[in-house]
């Protein structure tokens, strides 16, 4: 995915499990502080006797993008409680510098 250097994109993932997983985003393979506003969650959650199983869409919304900033591999993991497995989803996203003809 390109996004030219001063504009807006997001990239969303999905992750089920239960009990309910927690999401997070990586940059680079690197723990990155994202804002609380640039990350959107939204979760389906249903309930048995046993165990409560949870649908979690986030989407990581990059605004006013920059080079090198923004440029890079951003990974989505999802993780629960009840095993050290988790969903990873990734998407490279190459920042356009503006008034350039090749990508960065």
């Amino acid at each position: 995915m390109s996004i030219l250097e001063g504009g807006n994109s997001a990239i969303s993932c999905c992750s089920i499990g239960g009990p309910v997983p927690v999401i997070t985003w990586t940059l680079n393979n690197r723990n990155t502080e994202f804002k609380q506003t640039d990350i959107i969650n939204e979760a389906s959650i249903s309930s048995t006797d046993h165990v409560t199983i949870g649908n979690i869409i986030s989407t990581l919304h990059i605004a006013d993008a920059n080079y090198p900033t923004h440029d890079g591999v951003y990974t989505c993991t999802g993780r629960n409680t009840a095993s050290d497995s988790h969903n990873n989803s990734s998407v490279n996203i190459t920042v356009m510098i503006k008034g350039n003809s090749s990508m960065a």
